[in-house]
C-alpha cells in the first residue's frame, strides 16, 4: 500500500508540474498548435523586405511562447549566411513576432535584458547603455496571446519598436546589432541553434 501511494504522488507531481511553470512565468492560456504563417514581403517607407525564414521560441517544457519572423532587403542577406553577418548586416531588416500565450511586462523585459548581456560585449553594453534602457523601457509591456511585437532598423535611422503600447523610434543605429544578436548571437533563446536556422532557412541552400 505504501508502495501505491508513492508511485500515485509521483505520478501526480509529474502532471502537475508544467501547469505551475506555465502559470508561473508564461500564462496559463493555451497556446495555437498551429505555427503562425507570416506574410513573405513587408513593405516600409517604399522599401520591400522579403522573409528570410520563421520559427517558434519556446520555453521550458517546449512551452510555445511566440512565433517569430525575420524579413531583410532581397539580396542584402548572404546565401548560407552565419548568424553574426545576419546581426551586423547594415541593411533595413525587420523582426515580427506574434504572442501564442500571455506574458507579463516584468518577464519580457527582464528575458531582454538578460539576452542582451549574455549576447553582446560588456563593452558596447556600456557604450550604448542610454539607448538600451530606452529599448528596455519600450519592450515593458504585458503581452495577450496573438499581440505583436514588430522591431524594424533602417541604417542611420535607427530601430523602431512597435508594440501594443505604440511606435517608438530609438535613433541609434548601433542598437540595432545588440538587439539582432538576442536572436543571431551566441546564446539565442531556446531552442537555440534551430531556432537561428528556422529564421534563415529561406537563404540557407543546406537546410533546403
Amino acid at each position: 500500500m505504501k508502495r501505491t501511494l508513492i508511485i500515485m504522488s509521483l505520478a501526480l507531481f509529474t502532471f502537475t508540474l508544467p501547469m505551475i511553470t506555465a502559470d508561473a512565468g508564461y500564462g496559463s492560456s493555451r497556446s495555437s498548435r498551429a505555427q503562425i504563417e507570416f506574410e513573405s514581403q513587408r513593405t516600409h517607407n517604399n522599401v520591400t523586405l522579403e522573409k528570410t525564414g520563421q520559427g517558434i521560441r519556446k520555453a521550458i517544457f517546449g512551452v510555445k511562447v511566440y512565433s517569430i519572423a525575420h524579413y531583410a532587403v532581397k539580396g542584402a542577406i548572404p546565401t548560407n549566411p552565419t548568424p553574426s553577418q545576419v546581426a551586423t548586416a547594415d541593411v533595413p531588416k525587420e523582426i515580427v513576432m506574434v504572442f501564442m500565450r500571455s506574458v507579463k511586462d516584468k518577464k519580457i523585459k527582464d528575458s531582454y535584458d538578460k539576452s542582451l548581456n549574455e549576447n553582446n560585449p560588456s563593452s558596447e553594453l556600456k557604450k550604448h547603455h542610454a539607448a538600451i534602457q530606452k529599448f528596455l523601457e519600450s519592450m515593458n509591456v504585458s503581452m495577450k496571446k496573438g499581440d505583436k511585437f514588430e522591431l524594424l532598423f533602417f541604417p542611420k535611422k535607427g530601430l523602431q519598436v512597435t508594440t501594443p503600447k505604440g511606435t517608438t523610434l530609438l535613433e541609434s543605429p548601433e542598437l540595432g546589432k545588440l538587439v539582432w544578436n538576442v536572436w543571431f548571437g551566441p546564446k539565442p533563446p531556446s531552442p537555440g541553434v534551430k531556432l537561428q536556422n528556422k529564421l534563415l532557412m529561406n537563404v540557407t541552400t543546406t537546410n533546403k
